[in-house]
């Protein structure tokens, strides 16, 4: 029960972009159908009115026909869920079933309807799911055809079988044909099932096409606006993206940490090895630093040798136990490379609210050159002492 009630709540709720593209796909399939049904309904109050003039008994079983398959539907929904790899199967034979009933009882009403199961179809990344809503279409061209011939809305084109225009049927007035069709199941098949099928098979291509065109376009599109973002030597994300942030006022209450890391001796590296391995120092730090960020944090290149890394709900112990692992992950880098230049960064970090991002910035800019200075000042001890200590040997 508790889960049917969860499935109720992401099928009609009003933002379905955070759901996985399988399950929005699903959900949306799942409005359309629903959206038939209340069409469906509105038609059958409508005839009860008598403002839609349908034969009463064909609209009752029609109609109560549509509510059955659509009923069944709205149970397996609830009882498997949403997220099941057979619900687009389930989906599109559901609508081709409502198409099928449909066009049963309501022949030439309903004519356009035939081709929904390949619209919907078009709406999932899967080639075989489409090439089944195009069988299940002829299928219900065949089926829909012999059966709303007998049992459906009369279409005395169907009856008197004509196949040319209006003015070559009437004379003076008076309609030239009566004879009624003496062999419906090969008239049918040659003047109704075949047309309608080679026009189906057109129209599934024609769907198909602007699939690939639709998805290439997004593809492009996503491509080129992480191009945009992204930092071309070390794939991290580039101001861009920051700019980005800074204008996400959705995150303003958010705990968020930034981690602010400074490459070391960059100039030194470039002097005395030449700038290609200055860019591979750069790179060398970025690449670790991405190594030990979460899917939810967000790296940084904010300068040419400086990176930043913005941690979603960040505390105190999250920032502390990244860098540690970076620190890990460097010295792990740094013997299995064996660089021929040195390898280090300097690094600090800041905490607060995401609104407070640019101060918390800066705040991480400082620690991060505090820290730098205390390593300057370390190193400047030790070779100090190690001055004395050989001057204290020749002695």
């Amino acid at each position: 029960m508790e889960r049917s009630i969860v499935t109720l709540k992401r099928l009609f709720s009003k933002d379905i972009k955070t759901e996985q593209n399988n399950v929005m796909q699903n959900i949306c399939v799942f409005r359309v159908i629903l959206f038939c049904f209340v069409i469906c309904t509105i038609m059958a109050i409508l005839n009860i009115s008598r403002i839609f003039i349908v034969d009463h008994k064909i609209m009752t079983w029609g109609y109560m026909g549509i509510c059955v398959v659509s009923i069944l539907y709205f149970v397996l929904i609830l009882l498997l869920g949403i997220e099941r790899t057979c619900i687009p199967y389930i989906s599109i034979t559901t609508i081709g079933l409502i198409v099928l009933v449909s066009s049963t009882a309501f022949t030439y009403h309903v004519i356009i309807l035939l081709t929904f199961p390949i619209v919907v179809a078009s709406m999932y990344d899967e080639m075989r799911l489409r090439k089944y809503a195009f069988w299940l279409t002829v299928f219900c061209i065949v089926v829909s055809t012999y059966a709303g011939y007998y049992w459906g809305i009369c279409d005395a084109n169907m009856v008197l079988i004509t196949c040319t225009s209006y003015r070559h049927l009437v004379k003076d007035g008076t309609f030239l044909l009566t004879k009624v069709n003496e062999s419906p199941v090969i008239t049918l098949f040659l003047y109704y099932v075949l047309p309608r099928s080679f026009t189906t098979f057109c129209f599934q291509y024609l769907c198909n096409k602007v699939n690939y065109v639709v998805r290439k376009s997004l593809e492009n599109a996503v491509q080129m606006e992480y191009k945009a973002l992204t930092d071309d030597m070390t794939g991290a994300y580039n101001k861009n993206r920051l700019i980005e942030l800074l204008n996400n006022r959705e995150r303003d209450g958010q705990d968020i940490a930034v981690i602010y890391w400074d490459v070391n001796q960059l100039k030194y590296v470039n002097d005395n090895w030449g700038h290609l391995c200055g860019d591979r120092l750069i790179t060398e730090v970025a690449k670790t630093i991405q190594s030990i960020a979460r899917e939810e944090d967000i790296v940084i290149r904010y300068g040419g040798d400086e990176f930043l890394l913005y941690v979603a709900n960040g505390t105190k112990e999250i920032a502390e136990q990244l860098i540690e692992a970076w620190k890990v992950r460097l010295e792990e880098e740094k013997k299995r490379e064996n660089y021929e230049f040195p390898v280090s960064a300097s690094v600090g970090y800041a905490l607060g609210k995401h609104s407070q991002l640019k101060d918390i910035i800066v705040a991480a800019d400082k620690d991060m050159y505090a820290n730098k200075r205390i390593r300057r000042e370390s190193a400047n001890q030790r070779d100090s002492k190690k001055g004395v200590n050989e001057s204290c040997s020749k002695n």
